[in-house]
Protein backbone atom coordinates (compact mmCIF):
# COMPACT_ATOMS: atom_id res chain seq x y z
CA UNK A 1 0.00 0.00 0.00
CA UNK A 2 1.59 3.70 -1.18
CA UNK A 3 0.37 6.35 1.21
CA UNK A 4 0.82 10.30 0.37
CA UNK A 5 1.26 13.14 2.15
CA UNK A 6 0.08 16.37 0.48
CA UNK A 7 -0.51 19.68 1.78
CA UNK A 8 -3.31 21.87 1.35
CA UNK A 9 -5.33 25.20 2.31
CA UNK A 10 -7.92 23.02 4.39
CA UNK A 11 -11.26 24.46 3.55
CA UNK A 12 -14.93 23.59 4.78
CA UNK A 13 -15.61 22.21 1.01
CA UNK A 14 -13.48 19.24 1.89
CA UNK A 15 -13.78 17.96 -2.31
CA UNK A 16 -12.43 21.77 -3.17
CA UNK A 17 -8.73 21.00 -1.75
CA UNK A 18 -6.62 20.45 -5.02
CA UNK A 19 -5.09 17.14 -3.78
CA UNK A 20 -8.61 15.46 -2.39
CA UNK A 21 -10.15 17.06 -5.77
CA UNK A 22 -7.64 15.03 -7.87
CA UNK A 23 -7.98 11.66 -5.71
CA UNK A 24 -11.60 11.97 -6.73
CA UNK A 25 -11.05 12.82 -10.47
CA UNK A 26 -8.96 9.82 -10.39
CA UNK A 27 -10.93 7.43 -8.41
CA UNK A 28 -14.29 8.50 -10.00
CA UNK A 29 -13.52 7.88 -13.45
CA UNK A 30 -16.08 6.17 -15.52
CA UNK A 31 -18.58 5.68 -12.12
CA UNK A 32 -22.08 6.25 -12.99
CA UNK A 33 -24.21 6.62 -10.43
CA UNK A 34 -22.77 8.82 -7.14
CA UNK A 35 -23.95 9.06 -3.81
CA UNK A 36 -23.18 11.59 -1.14
CA UNK A 37 -25.57 12.20 1.76
CA UNK A 38 -23.08 15.07 2.95
CA UNK A 39 -22.48 16.85 0.02
CA UNK A 40 -22.79 20.39 0.65
CA UNK A 41 -21.76 22.17 -3.05
CA UNK A 42 -19.90 18.60 -4.03
CA UNK A 43 -20.39 18.39 -7.82
CA UNK A 44 -18.46 14.70 -8.13
CA UNK A 45 -21.97 12.82 -6.97
CA UNK A 46 -25.28 13.03 -9.06
CA UNK A 47 -27.53 11.57 -5.95
CA UNK A 48 -26.65 14.51 -3.35
CA UNK A 49 -28.39 15.85 -0.41
CA UNK A 50 -27.02 18.55 2.52
CA UNK A 51 -29.50 19.46 5.41
CA UNK A 52 -28.57 23.12 4.42
CA UNK A 53 -31.09 24.30 1.42
CA UNK A 54 -28.93 26.79 0.26
CA UNK A 55 -26.25 24.22 -0.97
CA UNK A 56 -26.17 23.09 -4.31
CA UNK A 57 -27.30 19.37 -3.27
CA UNK A 58 -30.21 18.54 -4.88
CA UNK A 59 -32.11 16.93 -1.60
CA UNK A 60 -31.93 18.47 1.57
CA UNK A 61 -33.02 16.16 4.17
CA UNK A 62 -31.33 14.61 7.31
CA UNK A 63 -28.92 11.97 5.74
CA UNK A 64 -30.16 8.68 7.47
CA UNK A 65 -34.04 10.16 5.80
CA UNK A 66 -32.06 10.20 2.51
CA UNK A 67 -30.86 7.13 2.28
CA UNK A 68 -33.56 5.10 3.35
CA UNK A 69 -35.35 7.20 0.44
CA UNK A 70 -32.97 5.86 -1.85
CA UNK A 71 -33.16 2.09 -0.58
CA UNK A 72 -36.76 2.65 -0.32
CA UNK A 73 -37.35 4.16 -3.49
CA UNK A 74 -39.91 6.24 -1.75
CA UNK A 75 -39.44 9.39 -3.89
CA UNK A 76 -37.02 8.01 -6.58
CA UNK A 77 -36.60 4.41 -8.27
CA UNK A 78 -33.37 3.11 -6.52
CA UNK A 79 -30.32 3.01 -8.36
CA UNK A 80 -29.55 -0.44 -9.99
CA UNK A 81 -25.89 0.00 -9.48
CA UNK A 82 -24.48 2.52 -6.87
CA UNK A 83 -20.86 2.79 -8.88
CA UNK A 84 -19.76 4.83 -5.27
CA UNK A 85 -20.05 6.47 -2.25
CA UNK A 86 -18.75 10.04 -0.70
CA UNK A 87 -18.34 9.96 2.55
CA UNK A 88 -17.34 13.50 4.11
CA UNK A 89 -20.02 14.22 6.85
CA UNK A 90 -19.32 17.63 9.53
CA UNK A 91 -16.13 15.93 11.16
CA UNK A 92 -17.12 17.10 14.63
CA UNK A 93 -20.13 18.09 17.17
CA UNK A 94 -19.02 21.54 16.85
CA UNK A 95 -19.15 21.16 13.01
CA UNK A 96 -22.53 19.38 13.33
CA UNK A 97 -24.11 22.22 15.77
CA UNK A 98 -22.72 24.84 13.13
CA UNK A 99 -25.04 22.93 10.85
CA UNK A 100 -27.91 22.85 12.44
CA UNK A 101 -27.67 26.44 13.60
CA UNK A 102 -27.35 27.58 9.49
CA UNK A 103 -30.62 26.20 8.99
CA UNK A 104 -32.35 27.40 12.27
CA UNK A 105 -32.44 23.58 13.86
CA UNK A 106 -32.20 23.16 17.50
CA UNK A 107 -29.12 20.77 18.43
CA UNK A 108 -29.20 18.05 20.74
CA UNK A 109 -26.48 16.06 22.66
CA UNK A 110 -27.86 13.20 20.87
CA UNK A 111 -27.53 15.06 17.51
CA UNK A 112 -23.97 15.63 17.75
CA UNK A 113 -22.98 11.94 18.61
CA UNK A 114 -21.35 11.38 15.27
CA UNK A 115 -20.00 8.20 16.24
CA UNK A 116 -23.51 6.85 16.38
CA UNK A 117 -24.39 9.22 13.42
CA UNK A 118 -21.38 7.89 10.87
CA UNK A 119 -22.31 4.55 11.65
CA UNK A 120 -25.81 4.16 10.70
CA UNK A 121 -25.01 6.14 7.72
CA UNK A 122 -22.02 3.79 6.84
CA UNK A 123 -24.44 0.86 7.35
CA UNK A 124 -27.05 2.21 4.48
CA UNK A 125 -23.99 3.39 2.43
CA UNK A 126 -22.65 -0.27 2.04
CA UNK A 127 -26.20 -1.53 1.55
CA UNK A 128 -27.10 0.78 -1.51
CA UNK A 129 -23.22 0.59 -2.90
CA UNK A 130 -22.72 -2.18 -5.75
CA UNK A 131 -20.14 -5.11 -5.21
CA UNK A 132 -17.14 -3.86 -7.35
CA UNK A 133 -18.35 -0.46 -6.07
CA UNK A 134 -16.00 2.14 -4.37
CA UNK A 135 -16.53 4.48 -0.95
CA UNK A 136 -14.33 7.50 -0.52
CA UNK A 137 -14.43 8.28 2.88
CA UNK A 138 -12.99 11.96 4.27
CA UNK A 139 -12.39 12.80 8.06
CA UNK A 140 -9.83 13.28 10.82
CA UNK A 141 -8.91 9.71 10.36
CA UNK A 142 -8.40 6.81 8.55
CA UNK A 143 -10.99 4.51 9.20
CA UNK A 144 -13.10 4.47 5.96
CA UNK A 145 -15.93 2.00 5.91
CA UNK A 146 -14.43 0.27 8.32
CA UNK A 147 -13.45 -3.77 9.00
CA UNK A 148 -14.27 -5.96 5.23
CA UNK A 149 -12.89 -3.03 3.41
CA UNK A 150 -9.48 -2.69 1.41
CA UNK A 151 -8.45 0.51 2.05
CA UNK A 152 -5.98 2.92 0.21
CA UNK A 153 -4.08 5.94 -0.38
CA UNK A 154 -4.91 8.29 2.10
CA UNK A 155 -4.51 11.89 1.19
CA UNK A 156 -3.78 15.30 3.11
CA UNK A 157 -2.90 16.40 6.38
CA UNK A 158 -5.71 17.50 8.74
CA UNK A 159 -7.95 15.72 6.26
CA UNK A 160 -7.34 12.22 5.33
CA UNK A 161 -9.46 10.96 2.09
CA UNK A 162 -9.41 6.91 1.93
CA UNK A 163 -10.92 4.80 -0.56
CA UNK A 164 -12.44 1.41 0.44
CA UNK A 165 -13.63 -0.95 -2.19
CA UNK A 166 -15.91 -4.47 -1.43
CA UNK A 167 -13.29 -6.70 -1.20
CA UNK A 168 -13.63 -8.41 2.52
CA UNK A 169 -9.57 -8.71 3.94
CA UNK A 170 -10.76 -12.14 5.38
CA UNK A 171 -11.78 -14.29 2.11
CA UNK A 172 -10.88 -11.95 -0.69
CA UNK A 173 -14.37 -11.93 -1.99
CA UNK A 174 -15.72 -9.24 -3.83
CA UNK A 175 -19.88 -9.71 -2.71
CA UNK A 176 -22.37 -8.97 -3.18
CA UNK A 177 -23.09 -6.78 -0.84
CA UNK A 178 -25.52 -7.59 2.81
CA UNK A 179 -28.97 -5.88 2.41
CA UNK A 180 -28.38 -5.28 6.03
CA UNK A 181 -25.57 -3.07 5.95
CA UNK A 182 -23.24 -5.24 8.05
CA UNK A 183 -21.46 -6.29 5.21
CA UNK A 184 -20.76 -8.83 2.56
CA UNK A 185 -22.90 -11.84 1.86
CA UNK A 186 -19.08 -14.19 1.94
CA UNK A 187 -20.04 -15.99 5.41
CA UNK A 188 -17.20 -13.99 7.11
CA UNK A 189 -17.66 -12.71 10.47
CA UNK A 190 -17.24 -8.99 10.18
CA UNK A 191 -17.14 -7.01 13.76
Amino acid sequence: MKFSRIWAMPSADTFSIPPIAELLRHWLAGRLIIVDPFARNNRFANLTNDLNPNTAARHHMDAIEFLDMLEKGRRMPKPPNIDAVLFDPPYSPRQISEVYKQIGRAVTGKDTQNAALYKNVKMRLNGLLAKDGIAICCGWNSAGMGKGYETARPAARNTVATRSTGRCRDCGSWGPRAGNGLGLNCGCALE
